[in-house]
């Protein structure tokens, strides 16, 4: 049995999930799970990617990874708004303390 074997393994046991439910979850046969999970061949990167949604095995195959919030979406480009808003105000303010400098010379 290898890494992402055990992973599997645990995952479903944690869910409940049977060799046969994950089968139909992810549209593959249970056989093939059977190997999957005794180490006797790989999913193919499509499935192995199902599986870790399936199971939300995301954190474990993909540390740091975080799922982003709609709302976390929105605020991110509110947040890149109000940026680019200080930032023009910002250049403005420059040109204009550049224009009153060049009066007083």
């Amino acid at each position: 049995m290898n890494h992402i074997s055990k992973k599997i393994q645990m995952a479903m046991g944690k869910m409940g999930v049977s060799q046969k439910e994950l089968a139909k979850m992810i549209g593959t046969s249970q056989p093939s799970v059977n190997k999957w999970i005794s180490g006797k061949s790989m999913p193919q990167a499509d499935k192995l990617l199902e599986i870790i949604k399936m199971l939300d095995l995301v954190e474990e195959f993909f540390p740091g990874y975080r799922k982003i919030d709609p709302n976390e979406e929105e605020k991110d480009i509110e947040i890149k708004k109000e940026l680019k808003l200080l930032k023009e105000q910002m250049l403005q303010n420059v040109k204009d303390l550049q224009e009153l400098k060049a009066q007083r010379v």
